[in-house]
Protein backbone atom coordinates (compact mmCIF):
# COMPACT_ATOMS: atom_id res chain seq x y z
CA UNK A 1 0.00 0.00 0.00
CA UNK A 2 2.80 2.44 0.81
CA UNK A 3 4.30 2.04 -2.68
CA UNK A 4 0.97 3.20 -4.12
CA UNK A 5 0.95 6.24 -1.85
CA UNK A 6 -1.66 4.77 0.50
CA UNK A 7 -1.45 4.94 4.28
CA UNK A 8 -2.98 1.74 5.70
CA UNK A 9 -3.08 3.20 9.22
CA UNK A 10 -5.30 6.06 8.04
CA UNK A 11 -7.75 3.61 6.46
CA UNK A 12 -7.72 1.51 9.64
CA UNK A 13 -8.41 4.54 11.84
CA UNK A 14 -11.35 5.46 9.57
CA UNK A 15 -12.75 1.90 9.66
CA UNK A 16 -12.45 1.81 5.87
CA UNK A 17 -10.65 -1.42 5.08
CA UNK A 18 -12.85 -2.09 2.03
CA UNK A 19 -11.56 0.97 0.16
CA UNK A 20 -7.95 0.23 1.09
CA UNK A 21 -8.04 -3.41 0.00
CA UNK A 22 -9.97 -2.52 -3.17
CA UNK A 23 -7.27 -0.05 -4.17
CA UNK A 24 -4.54 -2.68 -3.77
CA UNK A 25 -6.64 -5.40 -5.47
CA UNK A 26 -6.83 -7.56 -2.34
CA UNK A 27 -10.51 -7.17 -1.40
CA UNK A 28 -12.47 -10.35 -0.76
CA UNK A 29 -15.83 -10.06 -2.51
CA UNK A 30 -18.15 -12.90 -1.48
CA UNK A 31 -21.55 -11.65 -2.56
CA UNK A 32 -24.58 -12.21 -0.36
CA UNK A 33 -23.80 -14.61 2.49
CA UNK A 34 -26.88 -14.18 4.67
CA UNK A 35 -24.71 -13.60 7.73
CA UNK A 36 -23.96 -10.62 9.89
CA UNK A 37 -20.34 -9.46 9.77
CA UNK A 38 -20.07 -10.45 13.44
CA UNK A 39 -20.86 -14.06 12.51
CA UNK A 40 -17.75 -14.46 10.35
CA UNK A 41 -14.37 -15.46 11.77
CA UNK A 42 -11.30 -15.85 9.57
CA UNK A 43 -7.99 -17.32 10.71
CA UNK A 44 -4.65 -17.44 8.95
CA UNK A 45 -2.55 -20.40 9.98
CA UNK A 46 1.01 -20.50 8.73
Amino acid sequence: GYRLGLDPIAYLENNDSYTYFSKINRAIITGYTGTNVNDVFLALIR
